[in-house]
């Protein structure tokens, strides 16, 4: 966990910041800072026009009765790749652009719903053997009993 938060805080905007030199040396200083600028308003008007996208798929999801997993999966790439837009830098830009095409977008939720629910606990109320129970994707089995579930004979 400490190495991928040094990759994300560290290294990561290092790379960015070499990139972005590497730019302004070859394009120049504003050229550069307007590619900066085209790119977050760019995003930013991407990420709206998909959030409220996916919002409306999430609402008619709800409205037809159908779990809305992958779709709020999708919202949440979504926000991760407006805050990847906003974020000076190319390899950022690239990342957030491609959590925002849709294509990209629809590949990527069931991988990362499936990596989500195995770190979560979701936890229901009102279940076989207790008010709070776990829920996992696989069916409950037979409620297990103890020493004192049962009178002696």
């Amino acid at each position: 966990m400490l190495a991928r938060l040094f990759l994300l805080f560290t290294v990561t905007p290092a790379l960015e910041l070499y990139l972005l030199i590497r730019i302004g040396e070859w394009a120049g200083a504003s050229t550069t800072v307007g590619l900066i600028l085209l790119t977050g308003a760019i995003g930013a008007a991407l990420a709206r026009q998909q959030g409220l996208s996916v919002i409306n798929q999430l609402t008619d999801d709800l409205k037809t009765g159908l779990p809305p997993g992958d779709h709020l999966v999708e919202a949440l790439l979504v926000l991760v790749g407006a805050v990847l837009l906003v974020t000076p830098g190319l390899l950022t830009d690239v990342i957030g652009f491609s959590l925002l095409v849709p294509l990209t977008r629809k590949l990527l939720a069931p991988p990362v719903r499936r990596a989500l629910m195995k770190r979560v606990k979701v936890r229901t109320f009102g279940g076989p053997t207790s008010p709070v129970h776990e829920r996992s994707d696989t069916p409950p089995g037979p409620p297990k009993s103890g020493p004192f579930d049962h009178p002696s004979s």
